[in-house]
């Protein structure tokens, strides 16, 4: 009101006036201190995996500044905003009194054999599962919205269950081809999901938290995760990982939902001995992929596992990785535990020094946005809420949001990739 009785030679002063508090302020953030507790201070900046080094270098300051930081908590209020920021921490964390314990909010399955429990989850992994579940939450509600009934698959076996009966039940309910016929390992990956999500699945891939290379999703921390719900089931797939391992994936994360347990997998070997859960799903996921009946019908004329091209053959035929065919060899008896744990070693190594080689070589996969866009999002739940935009039933701007994105042009190019007209 007061803006508005301003004659016009002082309403260009009324917009000055402001502007020179804000930058004043601005000004009085950087030299104004807090005082915060040191240890939460270290806590920011080993959550996010930074050495004192790396942080400052993130940071623009010098490595004794970090230091310094962390010995006495004095720290300017600009920078300790920029600290959160960069180590993902939220802002009024660094206000505590002690740190607080990262815990992953559905249960963690990725305890290794006798290792015991497994290692903090990242600000990465944990931030992954916040956005999986946002995208659930506007889901559910969208399919409630439009009188959708819950899908009768979740929660619907036992762990006491017959693996090979459930594998059977799975591939007739997805309708899954029999002797997959698919070109390579991604056009058989792409070929399930689009499967998985005809029925009601959501799969979401991705290989960072939003952060591209700054803020990668680490293969030996994860490779999935699942949240179950009766309308708006989630699979996460960490595609940090090689393709035919994520398929593998995919089946074992499938089976959680079937199960009605959502969890974080790392499926180390495929033979995790002391959880249950784990053990069965890895079991129905290698029947699904490579059904005992056809194995042994391939393996008719071979009394045991010794030839490479016999093992490479077996490999395309099913789609899978070595891993999961050394797997069910082993499952069959055509392998002993040792000759297993040997060969999975081998072909790990194998694997680690080609993707080396590849990154010396300078060869990257190169993805289109808007297609890597679509697998973080999952193409059901994306076309569902650029509808949902497009009739005004949910803003642009949580639109946006939900998709990760800020800018507008990005939706509509997106909107249109999905065969909307915008």
């Amino acid at each position: 009101m007061l803006f508005i009785l301003m004659p016009k030679i002082c309403r260009r002063q009324a917009i000055i006036i402001p502007r020179f508090i804000g930058k004043l302020n601005h000004n009085m953030s950087k030299r104004f201190n807090v005082q915060l507790q040191p240890k939460v201070l270290l806590w920011a900046r080993k959550r996010a995996s930074f050495t004192e080094e790396s942080l400052a270098d993130r940071m623009k300051v010098k490595p004794e500044d970090v230091s310094n930081w962390e010995k006495t908590g004095v720290i300017s209020f600009s920078q300790a905003k920029k600290l959160a920021q960069k180590t993902h921490t939220p802002f009024g964390c660094l206000y505590l009194e002690e740190p607080l314990e990262d815990k992953l909010p559905i249960k963690d399955f990725r305890v290794v054999g006798s290792k015991g429990m497994p290692k903090r989850p990242s600000p990465e992994l944990i931030d992954v599962i916040d956005d999986a579940f946002r995208k659930q939450a506007w889901y559910r509600n969208y399919l409630l919205d439009q009188g959708k009934m819950p899908l009768e698959f979740i929660s619907s076996i036992r762990l006491g269950d017959d693996p090979s009966e459930v594998a059977d039940t799975m591939r007739e309910q997805f309708k899954f081809e029999e002797g997959l016929k698919a070109a390579s390992w991604k056009g058989a990956l792409i070929y399930y999901i689009r499967r998985l999500e005809e029925f009601g699945v959501l799969v979401i891939r991705a290989n960072d938290a939003g952060g591209g290379n700054q803020r990668p999703l680490m293969v030996n921390e994860f490779k999935g995760f699942a949240l179950v719900d009766d309308y708006a089931p989630i699979i996460f797939i960490n595609s940090k990982d090689y393709v035919a391992s994520m398929i593998f994936t995919l089946m074992h994360e499938l089976v959680h939902l079937w199960l009605g347990e959502s969890g974080v997998s790392l499926l180390e070997k495929t033979l995790p001995h002391e959880l249950k859960v784990e053990r069965f799903c890895n079991s129905v996921a290698a029947e699904i992929l490579v059904p005992k009946r056809r194995l042994i019908a391939r393996l008719q004329n071979n009394d045991s596992y010794d030839s490479e091209v016999l093992f490479e053959n077996l490999c395309r035929v099913f789609k899978v990785s070595k891993l999961v065919i050394l797997r069910r060899l082993f499952d069959i008896g055509k392998i002993d535990y040792n000759h297993y744990t040997n060969e999975y070693e081998r072909i790990v190594q194998e694997y680690k020094e080609r993707l080396l080689g590849d990154k010396e070589r300078g060869i990257t996969p190169k993805v289109r946005y808007y297609t890597k866009l679509k697998a973080k999002s999952s193409e059901r739940f994306a076309s569902a809420l650029v509808a949902s935009a497009l009739e005004g039933r949910t803003s642009y701007r949580d639109a946006m949001h939900l998709l990760g994105t800020q800018k507008a042009f990005v939706f509509e190019r997106f909107a249109s990739e999905l065969g909307f007209s915008v």
